[in-house]
């Protein structure tokens, strides 16, 4: 109250979709895990809270009223943090967009940011949980996401500083995180603050999108923008939308973001409400709101038009000549890497390749040359060995080479028309494809001989020997070297071929964006859930080093997997041009970095428990690609635990500790086949122990009686029990099998298994509720399935994952 008026009455809300991406240490977790813990870097726990500010008091106010609208009033809590203000130009208004007299710049370059120390009177939180080790770093930025931070829109220059603290202690002091969530906030008068430390110009991973945070940046601007909402709403202010824009522009700039794109992100965060699935990756716009993200009104309907509204201004500030490099690209460090090459002959890498050098070495300027602006037309690229190195082939017949590999002087082609190219070994040349169906060897290589003859071949691909298959307009395949004859079941309208590494197989993709199998290849359509969008083209496709899938490239840069492969996060600088024409793998080996990813150290953890042995690379680029689909970690651990390693030592010690002896290998591949084909361990284990020789081992009945006591329930035979079960036998009422299933499914045997599992994979004993419940489900289901349920559980997902 300031005299005898009264200001409007400002609702508080807990921003719940706002925050770090780990869970709360109190996630209510299932029968499976109720007792799971935040992942090792998680910043938290987040209290569950009624309110958060801040509000702002202007200094002539007397009274303050607070009405809560449920619970206790003693469990208000009121802070109030002292002015100390920092060093700001109190000249700063609206109509001057600068700080200290420096004018900021529009487009790509930096803006003028205020630094931490022009606000901040405390930093990085390291007391709290899980922040000791400073802050953390994605691999690349890949979208900006627009906030509003809901307090009084009518501050004063002066007052903006009292605000970003007051923010920081309701993140850090009540919510527990390590630093202020937002890693930029805008102020109405056009400043930008630094906001999360750890570097302006670098991948700072902050606590703005709960679930998102890594690989984008939040902008909050500093205000209320929702329309309805208190405090009373207003649109940004034409300064504020200035200065988001240059901010975005020189963001996005470094990490070559395409601000009219789209990328894929995933939900890394399991409690809480959600607007997107967790534990997926969800296809988004490159800029976009925080509601977009989240279960939330953030940044309200006006900030939500700002952020649509930023996408042509920034397309218009972005490099309209190519090849155009950008310098803060860093491969993503999980395989596979892509070039895709664009018709201007732009190259750009994506996944874990590096980032490449554009033109051929010329030693006497020692650095790659660049191409002509604006270069001649590209139609085609490919890979050269297991580095960001190739070529590019022009609509002209002309190769440029990046990355390093040799320079071509000569059109490969001469007069005909060349339509796709082919590299052979590292450093060892290639072939030109020519739409007459020749193979023209070029940097060494020799032509390559063609089955048929025809004028209408419109892409091929060949292998590093010069094998493989060209494709005509209607999908009639034509074998190259020594190929064998290879043909579709249908006639398709051919887009493109992609070779399987058996060189004998693959796929042709058709323009509908569907795949036609040949040679006994596996029949595959596109795997993710999003689609193509509408007005796309597919433009390639190229198959896996496993040769269990592939992707297929559209014309905006975006790779879509099919088959059993993973997504892959692309890397666009063309601005609003779907002007992608190829694309060509270029590294399958998973960097030495991999390891450090949390998905990854569990899929580590995974191969100890069910193999035994650290998982190969390519065992982890699989899996982790599962772990992209519906089912995710259910796909995987069921699979390791019918594997032959989990499944096969299971039955190693069935034919020990019950037969006495070692499997033989016919024995034990033929059991093996009979999991994979459906037999659950509770089955396999009743066969053993109810076969001929286990009872003949036993030496009588009542000792094959006393057995099962021991060895399934671990304890003596009581007399009543050993009385009946053995005159079950003795009078032929009962069978060894039925009796071992009797034993094996009793209740004291299911609670012995479970604790078992919980102990092998949880090292903890199972909590009464996960007990009781999985003891009643293991008369239903099989011991796999706990055993992949405990293993795909939120608690051994995040133990040592973080």
């Amino acid at each position: 109250q300031t005299g005898t008026d009264w200001s409007p009455w400002i609702d508080l809300e807990n921003e719940l979709s706002e925050g770090p991406d780990g869970p709360a240490a109190d996630v209510a977790g299932s029968a499976v895990s109720t007792g799971a813990q935040p992942e090792a870097h998680a910043e938290g726990p987040e209290p569950a809270r009624v309110a958060l500010g801040p509000v702002r008091i202007v200094e002539s106010a007397h009274q303050v009223e607070i009405v809560r609208r449920s619970g206790a009033s003693d469990q208000v809590t009121l802070t109030f943090l002292s002015d100390v203000d920092a060093p700001v130009d109190p000249a700063l208004v609206a109509d001057k967009p600068a700080v200290a007299g420096i004018q900021v710049t529009a487009g790509p370059t930096r803006p003028t940011i205020m630094p931490r120390t022009s606000w901040a009177t405390e930093g990085w939180a390291t007391e709290n949980a899980g922040c000791g080790g400073g802050p953390d770093y994605s691999d690349n930025i890949q979208a900006l996401v627009i906030h509003h931070t809901v307090n009084n829109n009518d501050y004063q220059p002066d007052e903006v500083d009292d605000l970003l603290r007051a923010i920081y202690y309701a993140h850090v002091h009540i919510n527990q995180w390590c630093d202020i969530g937002y890693n930029f906030v805008v102020d109405r008068f056009g400043t930008i603050w630094e906001g999360r430390s750890g570097g302006v110009d670098r991948t700072v991973i902050g606590g703005h999108a709960k679930g998102f945070n890594s690989s984008t940046v939040g902008v909050a601007m500093l205000g209320q923008h929702q329309p309805g909402a208190t405090p009373a709403p207003v649109r940004p202010s034409s300064a504020t939308e200035a200065a988001v824009e240059r901010l975005a522009a020189w963001k996005l700039s470094l990490y070559g973001v395409d601000p009219a794109g789209t990328t894929w992100l995933k939900n890394r965060s399991s409690d809480g409400p959600q607007r997107l699935a967790s534990d997926r990756w969800h296809l988004v716009p490159t800029v976009l709101g925080h509601r977009d993200l989240g279960v939330t009104a953030c940044p309200g309907d006006y900030g939500l038009e700002l952020a649509r509204s930023l996408v042509g201004p920034l397309v218009a500030t972005r490099p309209a000549d190519l090849p155009y490099q950008f310098d803060q690209w860093t491969a993503f460090d999980h395989g596979p890497g892509f070039v895709t090459v664009t018709s201007r002959g732009g190259v750009r890498p994506s996944g874990s390749a590096a980032l490449p050098g554009i033109g051929a070495p010329n030693p006497g300027v020692g650095g790659p040359q660049p191409l002509p602006s604006p270069p001649p037309v590209a139609v085609a690229v490919a890979g050269s060995g297991a580095t960001t190195s190739g070529y590019i082939l022009h609509q002209d017949g002309v190769l440029s080479s990046f990355g390093g590999a040799p320079s071509i002087a000569d059109r490969p082609a001469g007069a005909a028309s060349a339509i796709d190219v082919a590299a052979a070994a590292a450093g060892g040349g290639g072939w030109v494809i020519s739409t007459d169906g020749v193979v023209h060897g070029f940097g060494g290589q020799s032509d390559r001989s063609v089955a048929g003859s025809g004028t209408s071949v419109i892409r091929a691909d060949l292998d590093n020997a010069g094998n493989g298959y060209l494709v005509e307009a209607n999908g009639h395949l034509r074998a190259a070297g020594s190929a064998p004859e290879r043909q579709l079941a249908e006639t398709v309208q051919a887009v493109d071929v992609a070779l399987r590494p058996s060189g004998d197989s693959g796929w042709v993709l058709a323009s509908d964006g569907s795949l036609h199998a040949f040679g006994g290849a596996p029949a595959a359509a596109i795997t993710s859930s999003a689609g193509l969008g509408a007005g796309q083209l597919t433009r390639a496709v190229v198959a896996s080093a496993g040769g269990r899938g592939g992707w297929v490239i559209s014309d905006d840069g975006q790779l879509w997997p099919f088959g059993h492969e993973r997504l892959v996060l692309p890397n666009t600088t063309d601005v609003s041009r779907a002007d992608t024409v190829d694309v060509a793998v270029v590294d399958s080996v998973l960097p030495p970095a991999f390891v450090a990813r949390r998905d990854t150290r569990y899929l580590n953890k995974l191969g100890q428990l069910f193999l035994n042995r650290p998982p190969t690379g390519g065992e982890l680029s699989y899996w982790d690609a599962r772990l992209s689909y519906e089912g995710g970690r259910m796909l995987v651990t069921i699979e390791l635990a019918v594997s032959d390693e989990w499944a096969g030592a299971r039955i190693d010690a069935l034919y020990q500790d019950v037969l006495g002896r070692p499997a033989e290998e016919a024995g034990r591949r033929y059991w093996l086949d009979q999991i994979r084909g459906g037999m659950g361990l509770q089955q396999l284990a009743v066969n053993f122990y109810g076969s001929a020789e286990y009872v003949v081992r036993s030496g009588s009945t009542e000792g094959y009686i006393q057995r099962l006591y021991q060895i399934i329930l671990q304890r003596t035979a009581d007399p009543g029990g050993l009385a009946y079960w053995v005159g079950q036998l003795e009078t032929g009422r009962a069978r060894p099998v039925d009796v071992a299933l009797g034993f094996y499914q009793s209740p004291e045997s299911r609670g012995q298994r479970v604790t078992a599992l919980y102990q092998l994979i949880l090292h903890r004993a199972p909590d009464p509720a996960g007990r009781e419940f999985w003891v009643e489900r293991l008369l239903g289901v099989d011991d796999v399935l706990l055993a992949a349920e405990l293993a795909a559980s939120d608690e051994f997902y995040l133990t040592g994952t973080g």
